[in-house]
């Protein structure tokens, strides 16, 4: 018996240090440029291939679970790739980039987002609406603890596009492409275009520690961001508890944003307000486009409430409807639009099709 189990562990450990040097190899294969271009160019292909599935759009069932699985499975090593190939690059041009805060948990957060429909069918497909919506609390408040992390680990920084993983470039990379002298040292390019050297305990790696001074801080900005993050779940949450036909998560997700939007406000003029004070002009003395963009992309997510139930089926569906019946008497324009309306209801069907969180 003790010679079967040796045996067996044996195999395991061959098996497991020959995928670590299959993984190994593979990571150096994706780190040549021209193989990495090589990958996105299947994955392109591999995308294309998963549209061609077979897929319901009556209902969610496992022909919609295989179809959405092999989507997410594509964008899922896509990112793993775009990871390997984003690590190989940091050695070769350190001068170029600089550390993403939290960039581990950031990743964390963009993969649980690219499997999240999958978790939602799945959760629809053997526990019915109850486990449908129970998967989605879970993921949700999975998605939460995440970006409270990133949040607590980038300074308490504006949270842009949900947290995901983004491209981050130090100044330096702007400098040296504006023209701007590059001997090993870092430029930061003021309000009129005079480049500064920035000193060197505030170059490359750790230039994410460095505040500018128009940067929300403060209470009134930590309340508004916890609060964003909140949203999603409070929706949620309520809508396990109270079911499809109560207006309580609705009206609840529009006072959280309402709160949170009324939070950042504040913190932005005061931030404007204390730059003018300093002597700041022009856009030194005004918000970072990149939040004031962020501010705006959640504005516009609270549209997609028109998709939620119950504002779907007494306001939304019946415009949609009214909009085929409009075109009901053009034979070709009309198949178009009863197929993009069958898309949209396939889209309102999951929740994570339209969370805009």
């Amino acid at each position: 018996m003790m010679d079967g189990d040796g045996t067996v562990q044996q195999k395991a450990a061959v098996m497991l240090r020959r995928s670590t040097e299959y993984l190994e190899k593979y990571k150096r294969w994706v780190s040549d440029r021209k193989n990495y271009a090589k990958v996105k160019q299947l994955e392109d292909v591999a995308r294309m291939v998963t549209l061609l599935l077979p897929a319901s759009y009556a209902g969610s069932g496992e022909v919609n679970i295989f179809s959405e699985s092999a989507f997410a499975l594509v964008n899922t090593l896509g990112l793993l790739n775009d990871q390997i190939y984003s690590d190989s690059q940091k050695g070769a041009q350190a001068h170029l980039l600089r550390k993403v805060p939290a960039e581990k948990t950031r990743w964390a957060l963009t993969v649980v987002g690219s499997l999240a429909v999958v978790g939602e069918m799945c959760g629809a497909r053997w526990g019915g609406e109850k486990g449908q919506w129970k998967m989605i609390a879970a993921i949700e408040l999975i998605r939460g603890i995440l970006r409270l992390r990133i949040l607590m680990q980038s300074q308490w920084r504006t949270l842009e596009n949900g947290g995901v993983t983004q491209s981050m470039v130090s100044p330096a990379s702007h400098a040296q492409a504006a023209g701007a002298p590059s001997h090993g040292t870092e430029w930061w390019r003021g309000s009129r275009g005079t480049m500064l050297p920035l000193p060197p305990r505030l170059a490359s790696g750790s230039f994410e520690s460095v505040r500018p001074p128009n940067a929300p801080s403060g209470d009134h900005h930590i309340a508004g961001e916890l609060l964003n993050i909140a949203r999603p779940i409070v929706f949620v949450c309520l809508r396990l508890m109270f079911g499809r036909k109560s207006w309580l998560p609705l009206l609840a997700t529009v006072a959280t944003a309402a709160a949170s939007d009324r939070m950042s406000a504040h913190a932005h003029g005061t931030c404007e307000e204390a730059c003018r004070r300093r002597g700041l002009h022009g856009a030194n003395a005004r918000i970072p486009p990149a939040v004031s963009q962020e501010i705006l992309r959640r504005r516009l997510t609270l549209l997609l409430l028109f998709l939620r139930e119950p504002l779907f089926s007494m306001f939304t569906r019946r415009a949609f409807e009214s909009v085929y019946y409009g075109f009901s008497y053009i034979p070709l324009v009309r198949s178009l639009v009863r197929y993009i309306i069958d898309m949209v209801y396939y889209l309102q069907r999951h929740y994570f099709y339209s969370s805009g969180s």
